[in-house]
C-alpha cells in the first residue's frame, strides 16, 4: 500500500530499537511505539501512522517517556488518545514507580515528559499493561514484590479514574502469587478481564473483575502456554482464546461469554476446539497467532519436521472456525508458504482477517530481514502472487571489507543496511543506515568520528546476515 514503506521515525540520530509495539488505532492506521536505550535518543518512543500511511506525530516521533524501558505498554484511551504506561527504578529514592504518560487526540502530551507515578514501591515492581475503562480512565495489572511476595512476585490489579487517582484501593488488590503471561482487556460493561498463569503454572486462569473490583468469576486452567496462549476480544459479550502444544502438535481455541460460560467442547484443563493437530510434524508455540473478525476466529501456525537432520522445512499453515467451533478450511487448514530452515520464521507472526471471511498471514524472515503476507479468501483457497522460493546463501557472505577507513561490501538481493561500531563491552559508540538499498556493489565511511585510538567491532548487518570485524583506529 505504501510505497515506499513508511518511516515512523524520520529524523532518528542512531539506529535499533527494542521492544516493538504496534496496535490498531481504530481509524484504519496504527500507533507504532519503541524503546531505545543504546546511548542515543534514549526514550520511549511513539508514533502514529493514519491510513493513508502519513505520519501524524512529527518526523521527530513522540518521547513519551526518557528512560527507554523494555517493560512498557499502551491503549486506547476510549476519546481518540492513548495512555502509555512504563516502570523505572530510582536511584536516587531506591524505589520503583510505574509511570503513565496521556497523549491526546491531537498528538500533544498532557503530562510532564517525564510522566507521572501513579504506583511507587520500595520492594519492586515490573511489568506494567494497560487497558481503558471506556470512561477516560484506565485498569492496570502489574508484578508486585512486596511481601510475602518478595522472592517471586505477585499480580496485582488497579483502577484509575479519569483524574489518575486510584479507586479499588492505595495499593492495588491481589490477583494471584507468581502471576505471568498476562492480558486484560474492559469487559464493556465497567469491569475487567485478565487471563494469566498464577502460581507459576503452565496453564492460565481467566478472571473477571466488577467496576468495583470484585471478582465475579474466575476459570482455572483454561488455556496452556504461560506466554503463548492469547486473548482476543470478541463480538460484544464474548472473547477467544487461542494456543497450540508442542507436546501433541495441536493447536486449540475457545469461546468464552463475558459470564464465564465456555462454548466450545472442553475435555479437560487447556483444551476447547481443536483448530489443527498432526502425528506427522512438530509445531512451534511461540509461532502461531490469532485474530478474530465475526463471525469467524482465525490461527496461524507454523509446522516443522525435526526429523529432517539438515535445514529442516518451515510449513505455514493458517486456518479458521466458525462460531460453533467448526473447522472451514479443512482438517489441517490451508497450506500457504514453505520456508526452509527453521532459523528463517520468526516472531512475531500475525494473521488479519479482512472484510470476506479471508485472512492475510503476515510473517518475517529474520535472516533476510524481509517481511511478507500471504492473503487466503473465504474458502480457504490462496490468493495473490506465488510464495518466491527462499533466498540461497552463497559462499562467503555476507561479503564485508575495511580498507583506508572505508567499508566496501557487496548486496546480492535489495535490502536494509546498518553499520555500527561497537568498543568491547559491546557498547554501541557510532552507527549508519542506508535504510534500503538495490543489489549491488557498496562502499561507505567508517563510522569514526569522535572516537579515539582503540580496537573497536564492526558490525554490518545486510539482508543476508551479519558480519562483525575488528577494527584498529589510530589517530
Amino acid at each position: 500500500m505504501y510505497d515506499p514503506p513508511t518511516l515512523v521515525w524520520p529524523n532518528y540520530p542512531g539506529s535499533g530499537a527494542s521492544k516493538r509495539i504496534n496496535k490498531e488505532d481504530g481509524q484504519g492506521g496504527i500507533i507504532a511505539s519503541w524503546a531505545t536505550n543504546s546511548g542515543i535518543a534514549d526514550g520511549n518512543w511513539a508514533q502514529r501512522v493514519d491510513a493513508q500511511g502519513n505520519i501524524c506525530w512529527g518526523d521527530s516521533a513522540l518521547r513519551v517517556f526518557p528512560y527507554g524501558e523494555a517493560q512498557y505498554d499502551f491503549c486506547s484511551d476510549g476519546l481518540g488518545g492513548w495512555f502509555f504506561t512504563t516502570v523505572t527504578f530510582s536511584f536516587v529514592t531506591y524505589s520503583t514507580s510505574i509511570f503513565l504518560q496521556h497523549v491526546n487526540a491531537e498528538g500533544q502530551m498532557t503530562l510532564p515528559d517525564s510522566g507521572l507515578a501513579i504506583h511507587t514501591s520500595a520492594t519492586g515492581l515490573q511489568s506494567p499493561r494497560i487497558a481503558p475503562d471506556g470512561n477516560g480512565g484506565f485498569f492496570l495489572v502489574w508484578q508486585d514484590f512486596r511481601p510475602p511476595y518478595s522472592t517471586f512476585g505477585a499480580g496485582y490489579r488497579q483502577h484509575y479514574d479519569a483524574q489518575y487517582q486510584p479507586t479499588w484501593s492505595d495499593d492495588g488488590i491481589l490477583i494471584a502469587p507468581n502471576f505471568w503471561g498476562y492480558e486484560l482487556f474492559p469487559d464493556g460493561e465497567g469491569g475487567l478481564i485478565v487471563h494469566g498463569a498464577p502460581n507459576n503454572s503452565y496453564y492460565k486462569d481467566v478472571y473477571r473483575y466488577s467496576p468495583n473490583g470484585n471478582l465475579m468469576w474466575e476459570l482455572p486452567q483454561i488455556s496452556e502456554g504461560m506466554f503463548t496462549a492469547t486473548m482476543i476480544p470478541g463480538e460484544p459479550g464474548f472473547f477467544y482464546i487461542g494456543w497450540s502444544i508442542w507436546a501433541n502438535a495441536t493447536v486449540y481455541a475457545q469461546r468464552i461469554d463475558i459470564e464465564g460460560n465456555i462454548y466450545w467442547p472442553t475435555s479437560g484443563p487447556g483444551t476447547g476446539a481443536i483448530i489443527t493437530q498432526s502425528d506427522e510434524f512438530d509445531i512451534t508455540e511461540e509461532q502461531s497467532s490469532f485474530g478474530f473478525h465475526y463471525p469467524y476466529f482465525y490461527a496461524m501456525y507454523v509446522y516443522y519436521d525435526e526429523f529432517t537432520p539438515y535445514m529442516p522445512p518451515n510449513y505455514l499453515f493458517a486456518q479458521s472456525l466458525s462460531l460453533e467451533g467448526e473447522r472451514r478450511w479443512g482438517e489441517a487448514g490451508t497450506f500457504f508458504a514453505e520456508v526452509i530452515d527453521t532459523g528463517y520464521v520468526w516472531v512475531p507472526t500475525n494473521i488479519v482477517p479482512d472484510e470476506q471471511g479471508g485472512a492475510v498471514p503476515v510473517w518475517y524472515l529474520k535472516q533476510v530481514y524481509q517481511v511478507y503476507a500471504k492473503h487466503i479468501r473465504d474458502d480457504g483457497s490462496i490468493g495473490g502472487p506465488t510464495w518466491p522460493p527462499p533466498y540461497e546463501y552463497q559462499p562467503g557472505e555476507p561479503n564485508l571489507s575495511v580498507s583506508n577507513q572505508t567499508v566496501h561490501y557487496t548486496l546480492s538481493i535489495p535490502g536494509e543496511i546498518s553499520i555500527g561500531l561497537y568498543n568491547l563491552l559491546g557498547r554501541q559508540l557510532s552507527s549508519t543506515s542506508f535504510f534500503h538499498q538495490q543489489a549491488g556493489v557498496y562502499t561507505a565511511p567508517l563510522p569514526i568520528d569522535g572516537l579515539s585510538s582503540g580496537i573497536y567491532f564492526l558490525r554490518v548487518a545486510m539482508p543476508v546476515g551479519e558480519a562483525v570485524k575488528k577494527v584498529a583506529v589510530v589517530r
